[in-house]
Formats: C-alpha cells, structure tokens, sequence
C-alpha cells in the first residue's frame, strides 16, 4: 500500500527551528527531510578536523585600505593602521609619512597590538 501522508508531510526547517546540530563555524542548509551542515563564511572543510579557518592574510584575499595591515581573526580579518598613523574621520588611516630606510623603499611597521577578535 503507498503512504500517501510521507509524500504530503510538510518538510520541517530545522534551521529556522534551531534544531540542528551544526557546530559554530558551520551554517546549517535545509533540505527536504533534513539538513546539511555546510562551513560557515570564512572557513573552508578540512577531512580531517572538519571546518578550519581561513586565513585571509596568507592568501591575499583581503581588502584592507592603503597604510594599514591584515590580522587574521577567528572565521575573518581586521585591518589595522600601520604604525604612525591612524582612522580619520573617514575611518582611512593617515598620518606621518612611514620611516624609509637608507637607499630603499619605506616600509610599513605592524602596529603595536594586533586588534582583539569580534565577539
């Protein structure tokens, strides 16, 4: 005998429910008669240890305005103003002019404290 109620039963959103069990650095997809737990942005599947950071810095695929630096953070990035100099109004980092050295290209200092992860 078919079972007419499967094929009409409404699919139920486990991730609009919260019922899921997607760790933190996962987002949870809904599927129809369940879920798929998928890395969450800023992190890319690893076989071994699951979903692992990406770090933006390394692989150049930041976007941090001129006279600052990339910090890699937990699932993201922060970018910091370099040493000498910091955030206008315009939230661009200006300043004094970065020391150059003898003979060569001026080089940008890292800032003193590398900015805190976003909670």
């Amino acid at each position: 005998m078919f079972n007419y109620e499967f094929w009409f039963r409404a699919d139920v959103n486990e991730c609009a429910e919260s019922t899921d069990e997607c760790e933190s650095n996962e987002a949870c997809a809904n599927r129809p008669g369940g879920y798929k737990c998928e890395c969450a942005t800023g992190y890319e599947s690893n076989e071994y240890a699951g979903c692992k950071d990406v770090n933006e810095c390394s692989r150049n695929t930041y976007a941090c305005e001129a006279n600052s630096r990339c910090f890699n953070t937990e699932g993201s990035y922060q970018c910091a103003c370099a040493n000498g100099f910091r955030r206008n109004n315009s939230s661009q980092c200006e300043g004094n002019q970065p020391r150059r050295q003898a003979g060569g290209v001026g080089e940008l200092s890292p800032p003193q404290e590398a900015p805190s992860s976003p909670n």
